[in-house]
């Protein structure tokens, strides 16, 4: 039997995508990616601190958006954003089937994972547009744009 690996990264989305690199790479069996030290750890895994690689995390963002629609890639990193508890674990998963799946779709709702993808990047991208909406920018005397929130 192959041991888990807890995978912790720097928190940057370049650093989950090295995590994610490292996982297809090395055919490791992921129970668990967390920024920083948040991940529990326990006895039947293997932690594994991955340091960000941005030549490694731009190849995977390059076959992401080969393999994918522009707007599922942008759930994709709404996604990310939306800093949920597990978030990158439901995120790998919807990556392993799109490298795995020809007949992959971003659509199929069905899916319990291009699901969650989607509600959640849904939920992040309503609180950008309610930011945008709130911050007015105001020109100050050294002409520079200043927005209080």
């Amino acid at each position: 039997m192959k041991k888990g690996h807890l995978l912790s990264y720097d928190g940057t989305f370049e650093g989950f995508l090295t995590c994610v690199f490292t996982a297809f790479e090395q055919k490791l069996v992921v129970t668990a990616i967390s920024p920083g030290a948040e991940i529990q750890q326990d006895v039947f895994s293997v932690w594994e601190l991955i340091i960000t690689n941005i030549q490694k995390a731009a190849r995977i963002e390059k076959a992401i958006k080969k393999m994918l629609p522009a707007r599922a890639v942008s759930q994709l990193y709404y996604s990310f954003l939306s800093e949920q508890p597990g978030i990158e674990m439901i995120i790998l998963k919807y990556l392993r089937s799109v490298f795995s799946n020809k007949n992959f779709s971003s659509t199929d709702y069905g899916d319990e994972t291009v699901l969650k993808i989607s509600q959640t990047a849904k939920k992040v991208s309503r609180e950008k547009h309610r930011m945008e909406a709130f911050v007015r920018f105001r020109l100050t005397k050294d002409d520079i744009f200043f927005a209080t929130i």
